[in-house]
């Protein structure tokens, strides 16, 4: 049998079915504060490469696109759940699934299914592939400092605030670092 710790682990079915109780009853607050978190430093997101994180009770992944802009997913696939960051490579300015080829934009928009036969290269006429259930879950992404931050809210709400640090560099560098205002998604 597990342990104790093991049992309640961040990602066990334990700890997920006290999270959702939580949540769904409203008088607990989330196990970690919604807001903005570190994920990693800009220097180790190389363009082409694609970063496993491990924070708040989540699994993220982080990479750089050919356009210098910093995404961070839910580092599961939402077709089978492959992990993004075991195999996934970026591909232009997508993530592209080791399992399917399916390929994921800084917002989580999935851009390409290989085996869809409808549109130009998989993708409807807006460029992005049919309903939301193909997408990936996209974090709000600053980036400043040196630094890639996520914001992570239980009930996934936009971000109720601008790092106060961004705006500290901003002044004085006269710019956010590129992909600070990663807003937008599918559009």
């Amino acid at each position: 049998p597990p342990s104790r710790e093991q049992r309640w682990a961040p990602g066990s079915t334990a700890r997920r079915r006290l999270d959702a109780l939580r949540a769904a009853e409203g008088h607990f607050p989330p196990p970690y504060p919604n807001g903005w978190y570190h994920i990693c430093d800009s220097g180790e997101l190389d363009h082409g490469r694609v970063l496993s994180v491990s924070a708040v009770g989540r699994e993220f992944v982080a990479f750089r696109g050919e356009d210098g802009r910093a995404g961070v997913l839910h580092a599961f696939c939402p077709h089978l759940g492959t992990h993004l960051g075991h195999g996934g490579v970026v591909q232009g300015n997508t993530l592209v699934c080791p399992y399917h080829e399916w390929k994921f934009t800084a917002d989580g928009c999935n851009r390409y299914i290989p085996y869809l036969k409808r549109g130009p290269a998989g993708a409807g006429p807006t460029g992005h592939v049919g309903t939301p259930r193909v997408n990936a879950k996209a974090y709000e992404v600053q980036e400043c400092g040196g630094h890639v931050f996520a914001w992570v809210d239980v009930d996934d709400r936009p971000p109720r605030w601008v790092l106060s640090i961004c705006r500290e560099f901003e002044g004085r560098l006269g710019e956010v670092a590129p992909g600070a205002a990663n807003r937008g998604c599918c559009g």
